[in-house]
């Protein structure tokens, strides 16, 4: 499924959900580091955009690749990368939460907080 956000420019941009990405799509963005530090923070994002931009109203060609993303105005660039942002955080783990019923504690403390 995707969903037509309106960014500053009043241009659109045809973003995938981010819940449809598949373990192919997370090794690709993985795959995407080439460096460390903030600098890898920046390949995954780009990487990310390029697989959820399905279309858009700008007259630049897909896929959206950092050459082309970087022609964006700034406000449009800025509210593109807030888009992916939730994409980011699945990619990275740090939206993912494990099953509680998993985790939880078998033996619920009492009042007192004994056993």
């Amino acid at each position: 499924m995707t969903t037509r956000h309106e960014l500053p420019s009043g241009a659109w941009v045809e973003i995938r959900d981010h819940r449809e990405l598949t373990g192919r799509d997370v090794r690709k963005v993985n795959s995407s580091i080439t460096s460390g530090g903030a600098q890898a923070i920046v390949e995954q994002r780009a990487a990310l955009t390029e697989i959820l931009v399905e279309n858009w109203s700008f007259p630049f060609p897909l896929p959206a690749t950092p050459a082309t993303v970087d022609l964006l105005r700034a406000d449009d660039y800025v509210a593109l990368d807030a888009l992916t942002h939730p994409a980011w955080q699945l990619v990275t783990g740090r939206s993912v939460i494990p099953n509680s019923d998993e985790h939880a504690d078998p033996t619920p403390p009492t009042e007192d907080g004994s056993e």
